[in-house]
């Protein structure tokens, strides 16, 4: 990593911009730029100087005024230019104490219209004021907004946020979020009040949505209800299906169906390989939010299982070529809007079930789990998708 530094006057800029001081690293080996905050200068790289004109040139990285919240807000635009689907970003000043009185600084991330936004916090501390657990919308906080409608340029007061962030450190669960279109937003705000807290940092990178579609058919005039097929000339023999939204949070109030229709000598092999529905603490009869699986056609088959809570690696086999899959939440508080939960099927034969020789047990520990919740291990027990090639 170079260590030589040219500097850039921002006097130019706006008041508030003046305490943005950035240094941008770039690891020539993998392409990787590191952007940081402080006050009054730009930093960077000696061999980045045209880089980094061209960069601001074209609207890759750039703060701007946005009518957003209030006029005093200002904006830091990360986009996908130039093939760039990844990068970092930090709080003003990071890895030193932020300064107060930030009225509003956004970050603005946004994908290609086949892209969703995923975000993770390597390091987190940020000012908690107030003495409630869950109370951050006192003092200083970062504001999440993951539920933007593509073309978004702004948010304002009348917009829900998604999330809403404090404290010294975050839960493993919180570290990690994704959009649930091409756009996502933070808001970061200080107070009047000198603090020590050093802000954040943490990585960005624009992924395809391809990869959370299902492989079934969606049903005509629903939402989530889809349809997989071994019975025709183009059904697949397996596939993925996921939760809606998913890796992002579903949403409430959903009652969603999968439709497993297979061959009069198959039998419907499911793998569950991550489940989120939050509430890890409490029984699958209490919870509104739940997964629901019937050995037949529809939901007048036998209930096989029931799961809720956080599990991973739950393997379910039909017992005759049909299976159905319910998938609700509940409305308002009753829902906790988690993650979800990925899943994988196969219509396998049923020789090939009597030896356990598959394909989805090539790609998975064939140990079978107890479907319950196991909150010892925290609400998120995994969070790679080795299945899908994603990190």
């Amino acid at each position: 990593i170079e260590t030589k530094r040219a500097e850039i006057s921002l006097k130019s800029l706006s008041a508030n911009t003046h305490r943005l001081f950035i240094y941008l690293v770039t690891d020539a080996l993998n392409g990787i730029s590191i952007v940081v905050f402080s006050s009054s200068r730009f930093a960077f790289s000696g061999l980045l100087l045209l880089l980094l004109f061209l960069t601001i040139s074209y609207n890759a990285f750039n703060i701007s005024k946005v009518e957003a919240l209030s006029s005093s807000c200002e904006c830091i635009k990360f986009e996908d230019t130039y093939h760039k689907e990844y990068g970092l970003f930090t709080s003003p000043n990071w890895p030193l104490p932020y300064e107060k009185d930030i009225d509003c600084l956004l970050y603005t991330f946004t994908a290609k219209s086949d892209q969703i936004v995923q975000m993770s916090f390597d390091s987190f501390d940020v000012q908690k004021v107030s003495s409630s657990i869950d109370d951050c919308s006192k003092g200083d906080y970062v504001k999440l907004y993951l539920d933007l409608e593509p073309g978004t340029t702004m948010i304002d007061e009348n917009m829900l946020w998604s999330d809403i962030l404090c404290g010294k450190s975050l839960p493993k669960w919180q570290k990690q979020h994704y959009s649930t279109g091409p756009i996502l937003i933070i808001e970061f705000h200080t107070d009047s009040y000198n603090s020590n807290s050093t802000g954040f940092s943490g990585k960005y990178r624009f992924i395809s949505k391809k990869s959370f579609e299902p492989d079934g058919e969606l049903l005509s005039g629903t939402h989530c209800d889809y349809q997989f097929l071994s019975i025709t000339m183009s059904g697949r023999r397996s596939g993925k299906f996921f939760s809606p939204n998913f890796p992002s949070n579903y949403p409430k109030n959903i009652h969603c169906a999968y439709h497993f229709m297979g061959k009069y000598n198959e039998k419907v092999k499911i793998l569950f390989e991550k489940i989120d529905l939050g509430n890890e603490d409490m029984s699958c009869l209490d919870t509104t939010d739940s997964i629901h699986i019937y050995d037949g056609r529809d939901a007048q088959g036998s209930l096989i299982a029931q799961l809720c809570n956080n599990n991973k690696y739950v393997d379910i086999v039909s017992t005759g070529p049909d299976l159905h899959i319910t998938f609700v939440s509940g409305v308002g508080e009753s829902s906790s809007s988690s993650q979800g939960f990925n899943a994988f099927y196969e219509f396998a034969e049923i020789q090939q079930l009597n030896g356990f020789n598959n394909s989805l047990n090539s790609l998975f520990s064939n140990e079978t789990r107890v479907i319950k919740s196991d909150p010892e291990e925290g609400r998120l027990k995994d969070e790679t998708l080795n299945a899908l090639g994603f990190q």
